[in-house]
């Protein structure tokens, strides 16, 4: 305890009984003046701040969070799970606490305004909004209200939006945005630290963490609607020679019809049925050993022509593709592909913008038919992505394991 200096005087007794042999003299410097920052003691900027830096958002791609959260009590975590319970002595369900979105603060979650959801007159039923997060990724939550007798939790959901732009790769694929929470404000600043320094940093504050000591997890990522074949060799020489037949399937359509509900069948639906295009490139070099053909695409008004038509393969149809002739969907007359590639040999790499992706090649004589002399060979389309591990990754995209 203390008095202030203009009331103060000696104990009498000086000392106070039981408390030390040295008399005590007030001192001449009150405790609200000074360095010592005492009279800012119980004082706050704001309530508590809870802060997300989410980062590494996909280029093309938006994330929102609500406008408010909402706390509640948990108990002790059930035998076998992993996540939080509510307490069986309350009621589940039952919000206990809110924090607000705060927009526009600074790089250390200090200062800004409180998101205004809209509230319903008579009800006062609040109606959450998504906010986009800002360019930096500092998303800040203020608690205007918690119980301080349970231990609570919340959770704040991060929703992406995008629109695709398959012919200019957006949103960017491959990316994995990461997201770290904390409290705010935060500082790096030893300066920060000094207790009397209300003026200069707000109350309370906290040691920077984000990025330093604490753990992202991944949030989400931008997987490609793709599926990667190489053709280790293939070969057509024209009028003569051989010539190489490919077939690609899009088995992107399967007994689950794409519900995510497992069938009669036992098929569970894992992939939607999707239709794309297929763009092919070509390493090797011509029978007179020139430069392998350019890429080409499946184009329904010009064929061969780049980027691709977005549903040039429905889900559940074949493009077949003879060097030496070109491609289309198997029966149908519309053609697709050139025969750029009618002196080509080499390899060829497929990339369907469809999954679950699956080829043949077959290599015979120029236009011969079943009956024709002379010797064929056929095999499978190699898949490049995750998912193949018998011949190893060769892209970030993932790929069926097929068993069995």
């Amino acid at each position: 305890t203390h008095q202030a200096a203009a009331t103060a005087a000696n104990p009498n007794p000086n000392p106070p009984v039981g408390v030390g042999s040295v008399a005590i003299t007030p001192g001449t410097t009150t405790f609200t003046t000074g360095s010592t920052g005492i009279a800012n003691a119980g004082t706050v900027s704001a309530g508590t701040r809870l802060a997300m830096q989410i980062a590494s958002i996909p280029n093309g791609a938006y994330a929102l969070t609500p406008s408010v959260v909402y706390f509640y009590r948990v108990g002790a975590i059930t035998a076998g799970s992993t996540s939080l319970q509510a307490s069986s002595s309350f009621t589940n369900g039952t919000a206990t606490g809110v924090a607000i979105l705060v927009t526009g603060t600074d790089s250390a979650g200090n200062g800004g305004t409180f998101a205004t959801p809209t509230i319903t007159a008579g009800t006062n039923a609040v109606a959450n909004t998504l906010v986009a997060v800002p360019s930096n990724g500092l998303v800040v939550y203020e608690v205007l209200a918690s119980d301080p007798f349970s231990v609570e939790a919340t959770d704040i959901a991060i929703v992406l939006s995008y629109a695709p732009a398959v012919s200019s790769n957006l949103p960017a694929p491959g990316v994995i945005a990461t997201a770290v929470g904390g409290f705010a404000p935060f500082y790096t600043s030893s300066a920060a630290g000094a207790a009397a320094l209300i003026t200069s940093f707000p109350l309370p504050r906290f040691a920077q963490s984000f990025g330093t000591s604490s753990t992202s997890s991944n949030v989400f990522a931008i997987v490609k609607c793709s599926c990667n074949l190489l053709f280790p060799y293939v070969v057509s020489t024209g009028a003569g020679g051989y010539d190489t037949g490919i077939a690609i399937a899009n088995t992107t359509s399967d007994p689950a019809g794409g519900s995510v509900l497992a069938s009669t069948t036992g098929f569970t639906g894992a992939i939607a049925p999707q239709a794309g295009g297929v763009q092919f490139w070509y390493y090797g070099t011509t029978s007179t050993g020139g430069a392998a053909p350019a890429s080409q695409c499946t184009n329904r008004t010009t064929p061969g022509v780049c980027p691709p038509t977005p549903d040039a393969v429905p889900t559940g149809q074949v493009l077949t593709y003879i060097l030496s002739q070109g491609g289309q969907v198997a029966n149908t007359t519309t053609a697709l592909l050139d025969n750029r590639a009618k002196d080509f040999t080499g390899y060829v790499i497929a990339q369907t913008q469809f999954q679950a992706c699956h080829a043949y090649a077959y290599i015979s004589a120029t236009l011969a038919g079943p009956l024709s002399p002379g010797i064929s060979e056929g095999y499978l389309g190699l898949i490049l992505d995750t998912g193949n591990t018998a011949i190893g990754a060769r892209t970030s995209a993932a790929s069926e394991a097929l068993n069995n």
